[in-house]
C-alpha cells in the first residue's frame, strides 16, 4: 500500500515522497534519519534578512502531545535551519520582504516557521506565529507563503543492488508566484536600497539570483530538468 514517508505542515505546499511498498518506505526513512535526504523550501519572510545567508540552531520545545509550544527551548529537540536570500522585495508604502531558500536538517513540526519568527522575520500569512500582520499579509498573499520546492534522495536498490540518485523540483504555485510578480516589486540592483534614504541591500549570490529568476519566469521559460541540482545546490 502506498504511503507518504514524511509530511508537510498544514498550509505548506510542495513535494512529498510516497513509497509504494514497505521496503521503499524503510529505505527513505533511513535517509531521513541519517539526514542524507535533502529537502528545500521557498518562503517569503517579513523584513530584509541580513546577512543574506546563514543558519539557525534552536531546539524546539514540545508539549506532552508532541506539538510545538511556539518557542525555542534549550531542553527541546535539536533543530537546524539553513537559509539564503534569493531576492529582496518591497511593497509601495515601505514594507520589505525577503524570499528565502531554506534547507532543514531535522524537519521538526513548524520548524521553519518557528525559526524564522525567532529571527525576527516571520513568514508571510503565518496566522500562528505572526497573527498581528495577518490582515496586511492578506492584501498580498492568500495563504502561508511556504512551499517545498526541491527534494533529493537515493532510490531503493534495484535487483543488482545499485542505488540511483533521484531529484525533483517543483515550481511555485500560481497564487504564490502572483504575490511576487504582481503585489510586490523585486529590488534586484546590488547595493541598491530600493528607495531614497534606506540602507543598501546586501549582495545576492549569483546562483541564488538565478534560482529567483527561475521561480518568477513564465512556465515556458523554466529551467531544464538537469539544472535543478545546480540551482538548488
Amino acid at each position: 500500500t502506498a504511503a507518504p514517508c514524511h509530511r508537510l505542515d498544514k498550509g505548506t505546499s510542495g513535494i512529498v515522497v510516497v513509497a509504494t511498498n514497505k521496503t521503499a518506505s524503510k529505505h527513505i526513512c533511513q535517509q531521513i534519519c541519517a539526514k542524507t535526504l535533502v529537502k528545500q523550501y521557498v518562503g517569503l519572510c517579513h523584513g530584509r534578512i541580513v546577512p543574506a545567508s546563514g543558519a539557525f540552531s534552536g531546539p524546539l520545545a514540545l508539549s506532552h502531545t508532541d506539538k510545538p509550544l511556539g518557542t525555542c527551548y534549550m531542553e527541546g529537540r535539536e533543530a537546524v535551519t539553513r537559509f539564503r536570500v534569493l531576492g529582496y522585495f518591497s511593497k509601495p508604502g515601505g514594507r520589505w520582504f525577503s524570499l528565502v531558500q531554506v534547507q532543514i536538517d531535522h524537519g521538526r513540526q513548524h520548524q521553519i516557521r518557528l525559526h524564522m519568527a525567532s529571527l525576527g522575520h516571520p513568514l508571510v500569512h503565518d496566522a500562528k506565529y505572526n497573527p498581528a500582520c495577518l490582515r496586511e499579509d492578506s492584501e498580498i498573499c492568500s495563504r502561508l507563503f511556504l512551499h517545498a520546492c526541491f527534494l533529493r534522495c537515493m532510490l531503493p536498490p534495484d535487483e543488482d543492488g545499485t542505488e540511483e540518485p533521484f531529484s525533483v523540483a517543483c515550481r511555485l504555485p500560481p497564487e504564490l508566484k502572483l504575490t511576487l510578480t504582481s503585489a510586490l516589486v523585486w529590488q534586484k540592483g546590488e547595493g541598491s536600497s530600493g528607495r531614497s534614504g534606506a540602507p543598501p541591500l546586501p549582495a545576492i549570490a549569483p546562483e541564488a539570483q538565478r534560482l529567483c529568476e527561475c521561480l518568477l519566469a513564465p512556465e515556458h521559460r523554466s529551467a531544464a530538468p538537469g539544472d535543478a541540482d545546480s540551482l538548488h545546490a
